[in-house]
């Protein structure tokens, strides 16, 4: 993957090592962890190399103009960057598109400070506003514009306030072997950044726990994405997370 901020933006940190040395690197560091437990036999999943992250963050620069930005590699100062290359496909084709239709309102882009994105399989994007002003009645109206035009959910935040447009969630379908899965993902919830891999995952832990038949307690159990699918696997489970929003 090459991108022109490696090595400015803090977003990526191994950028100067290509996606199959880092995951070299995952790899050893895992058998150096797990070698007191004897653990040999590992099953490799790799990732798509770009466009994977299927929830993404950015604060906003005020300059003549408006901007994305993410904290330098190197200090607290912002990066300003037009796109990112590691989120998913509808996010990097949303983003300048979103930023320019706000540019020219100055009641969205008003002391907008920043922008997070969720998307999933299904192609739903929810798109959160964080704003250091309260959101009234004009606020609404043009963000409702902004919603319609792109076919889209927003939510606008301010401190003690939250305005859901559409829905504060999207629905995400997961394949595990020939089954689909949907998912409903909250705003502010755990997701898993990476659904082709979480797909991998819940494949090889199904896989492996088919023949259990006891009960199961999941820790951290995030919008119920492995406990699911699992269930078919186990006499009961009892799920738990901190998040609340999940």
């Amino acid at each position: 993957m090459e991108c022109r901020y490696f090595g400015e933006c803090g977003s990526c940190k191994l950028f100067n090592i290509s996606y199959k040395d880092q995951f070299r690197l995952k790899i050893d560091r895992f058998k150096k962890l797990f070698k007191e437990f004897g653990v040999e036999n590992i099953e490799l999943f790799s990732s798509k190399e770009s466009h994977f992250r299927a929830r993404a963050e950015f604060r906003i620069f005020h300059d003549e103009k408006i901007f994305y930005a993410m904290h330098s590699l190197k200090d607290k100062r912002l990066i300003k960057i037009d796109d990112c290359k590691i989120v998913s496909r509808p996010i990097y084709n949303l983003m300048p598109k979103l930023l320019k239709e706000i540019e020219k309102s100055l009641i969205l882009n008003e002391k907008l400070f920043r922008v997070e994105f969720l998307t999933s399989q299904t192609n739903e994007i929810l798109v959160t506003l964080i704003y250091h002003k309260r959101l009234d009645e004009e606020w609404i109206k043009r963000a409702k514009e902004l919603q319609e035009l792109f076919s889209i959910f927003i939510i606008g935040r301010s401190r003690g306030q939250k305005e859901v447009l559409g829905r504060d969630f999207i629905i995400e379908e997961l394949k595990i072997f020939d089954r689909k899965y949907r998912l409903i993902q909250n705003e502010g919830g755990f997701t898993q950044p990476n659904p082709s891999v979480n797909q991998k995952m819940i494949e090889w832990a199904k896989e492996n726990s088919k023949e259990f038949r006891e009960d199961l307690l999941e820790l951290y159990c995030g919008s119920g994405n492995f406990t699911i699918p699992l269930s078919e696997n186990f006499n009961k489970i009892l799920a738990t997370e901190i998040s609340k929003n999940s």
